[in-house]
């Protein structure tokens, strides 16, 4: 059986992004797909957009499907260049899993299929259309972006479900040719885009002739008609019975691979990925429309470079950026980021219009709507509206993705005559409402940030006050000691070991050697409720510390969003914080994590209480066997309690190491990786 360093599964753009990558850098690799090109390159960008470029012009090619056709088989020669230019080593026919590391091999000229292993393998076998049944209406007269274009010739009328970006720029298309169109959604149009950007799509998409109905709520067919119904149980329309009906609502994964056989996780939203696309099998990653992130090409495009780039450099980690997206519709509308509201956040209105190039070319609608943070100038969502939208995106991309302030673009500078000339009004328009409204913001971000500031402000004295403290001690570790231990046997020696123990979650502060020192000064029992007590108060206040001030304003427990350690930590937080305390992690760092990452208050407490408790009996029993602990000179110890201390510890990281591999292949996933 012949073995590969890597095997890519798929070769739409983001397998055929690592084959290339691999092929280039000589790696030993095989690709195995069905096809080259996928589901962009044979029935999404590339035909859907030709559709619409010809349709702009429809006189010009009455019948557009040969074009079409022709249109993609000029993109995968393309396609095939790729593979030749990059020494691309790549197979025809279908892959499935037989082993954690080894797959079964269909190829597509009904050759004897053969198995093969593999290293590490790449998933990216892409999406395909979700369909239902219609009572009363032929399966094989209902369409979608797979079968369309195998039409052969145009309908002479359509019904479209679904109104989002697909449904919409098939509406476009469809109707320019003069085809009757009813285009018809759950929700609004496009309902993803500010309104007004909508409505104007809805505007011409009716003025060429379509249909639009909002809100359905179900279809019914009979002989002759289809009658629309909204959410409301009310009948909306009825027409005559369509030639075909094209369903546009949506995508599922393909994931038929017996992936069980390779241990990995897969749900109906996906394959199930950390942060850098690792699978629950660790040497098997995936990537596109087969994991729950959206569905773009130039996303998988993205992410094939990343895993590329991790294979050569492995401790690199991916950055999620801001993903631009563009509906081509008439006109075109494009977006990037994601719009936050609160009292510091506006949202400006930029006519892109007033441009000297756009008046020049009659462009009378290109508008721009940025949901900008007033105090920072950072953009955080741009949409855009109009035929140069799908290039200007870009530019508000970069800013979001650099973090760049709408002030920093005053000396920004834009060739005459562009598109671009209307953007340097951004910043007057920004200083403008600033100056207006600055209280308004200056008092909406001290209100949304008080708990964070009042924590900081806090923070900062404690730490100021516990640093002088030792500073006055020129951190003379046996002579804090010395002092603490003279202070935990006073008579309120033992409120004030809590109390120290809960102030070194402010300043990282060895928590062992508190520890230790509760066993010499109190004793085996007492030093280990005592340490109890304060370990588990410490560590719900560097929580505390944590939420109020490193919390980030995203949603942390979102499934489809977190990944690897973090979605671990989501799912399973008590787990995921029992394992980080057996495994010996920095008791604050993982306080302080936990609350950036909000995880339920009960579920850390408990899951920190029952990870400190091994260590908290070896360290106290290691103290106790201490006698005269503050008088450095005089120092005895008694070797019993340090065996029982040392054999305990050695017992606690065996079975942490026990428990953070039963995690890892559990749930796919080690809190120390």
């Amino acid at each position: 059986m012949k073995t590969y360093d890597y095997i890519i599964i798929g070769a739409g753009s983001g397998g055929l992004t690592v084959a290339a990558g691999l092929g280039a850098l000589g790696k030993n690799h095989l690709l195995v797909s069905e096809n080259i090109g996928g589901e962009c390159t044979h029935y999404g960008c590339v035909p859907s957009k030709k559709f619409l470029q010809l349709s702009k012009d429809p006189k010009n090619s009455p019948n557009p499907f040969p074009q079409i056709k022709a249109q993609v088989k000029d993109t995968l020669e393309h396609d095939d260049k790729i593979l030749e230019d990059y020494k691309v080593n790549y197979t025809l026919g279908r892959a499935n899993f037989t082993s954690t590391d080894t797959i079964k091999i269909t190829p597509n000229d009904n050759s004897k299929p053969y198995h093969v292993k593999f290293k590490k393998a790449v998933i990216s076998t892409g999406s395909s259309a979700r369909r239902f049944e219609i009572e009363n209406y032929p399966n094989s007269k209902i369409l979608d972006n797979e079968t369309v274009f195998s039409l052969k010739q145009l309908p002479k009328d359509l019904t479209i479900i679904g109104g989002g970006p697909i449904g919409v720029e098939m509406a476009t298309a469809f109707s320019r040719y003069g085809v009757k169109v009813t285009l018809a959604t759950r929700d609004h149009v496009l309902s993803r885009e500010p309104r007004e950007f909508a409505h104007k799509v809805i505007k011409t998409l009716k003025d060429n002739g379509v249909e639009v109905i909002e809100h359905l709520g179900e279809i019914k067919v009979n002989k002759e008609d289809i009658t629309f119904i909204n959410n409301e149980g009310e009948v909306v329309t009825t027409d005559p019975k369509p030639e075909f009906i094209l369903q546009a609502i949506g995508r599922k994964p393909n994931t038929n691979l017996n992936l069980e056989q390779a241990n990995i996780e897969v749900k109906k939203s996906g394959i199930q990925v950390d942060s850098n696309f690792r699978t629950t099998n660790w040497n098997i990653f995936a990537i596109g429309d087969v994991i729950p992130l959206p569905k773009f090409t130039h996303l998988a495009n993205n992410q094939g470079r990343f895993l590329v780039k991790k294979f050569l450099m492995p401790l690199v980690s991916y950055k999620k950026t801001a993903l631009p997206a563009v509906t081509f519709s008439d006109p075109t509308i494009a977006s990037v980021g994601e719009a936050i509201a609160n009292d510091f956040t506006e949202d400006i209105l930029l006519d892109l219009s007033t441009s000297e190039r756009a008046i020049i070319e009659g462009d009378k609608i290109s508008k721009a709507i940025l949901n900008v943070n007033m105090i920072t100038g950072k953009i955080n969502k741009a949409s855009l509206i109009g035929p140069s939208s799908e290039h200007l995106v870009n530019f508000f991309t970069l800013m979001i993705n650099q973090k760049i302030s709408i002030r920093k673009i005053s000396n920004f500078m834009a060739p005459y005559p562009t598109h671009f000339s209307a953007i340097t009004s951004i910043q007057g328009k920004y200083l403008n409402l600033f100056k207006t409204n600055y209280k308004k913001y200056l008092t909406g971000f001290l209100k949304y940030n008080s708990s964070r500031i009042i924590t900081a402000i806090v923070w900062t004295f404690m730490a100021y006050v516990i640093l002088r403290t030792l500073h006055t001690y020129n951190y003379d570790q046996a002579r804090i000691v010395e002092e603490l231990a003279k202070i935990f046997r006073s008579d309120m020696g033992r409120l004030l070991f809590i109390f120290i123990y809960i102030l070194k979650s402010f300043v990282p502060f060895p928590a062992i050697l508190l520890t230790v020192i509760s066993g010499s000064v109190y004793g085996f029992i007492q030093g280990v409720i005592l340490t109890v007590i304060g370990s588990n108060l410490s560590a719900l206040t560097g929580y505390g510390l944590g939420r109020f001030v490193f919390a980030s304003d995203s949603d942390q427990n979102n499934p489809s969003e977190v990944a690897g350690i973090r979605k671990f930590i989501a799912q399973k937080p008590m787990i995921a914080t029992f394992i980080a305390r057996m495994g010996g992690l920095p008791f604050d760092i993982i306080s302080y994590i936990a609350g950036a990452m909000k995880v339920p208050p009960l579920s850390f407490i408990s899951g920190s209480a029952l990870g400190t408790i091994t260590g908290t009996i070896a360290f106290v029993s290691i103290g106790t066997s201490i006698q005269n602990i503050e008088d450095y000179e005089n120092i005895t110890i008694d070797p019993i309690y340090t065996y029982i201390g040392i054999a305990i510890f050695i017992a606690s990281i065996i079975s942490s190491r026990f428990v953070t591999k039963w995690s890892e292949k559990k749930h796919g996933v080690s809190i120390e990786k």
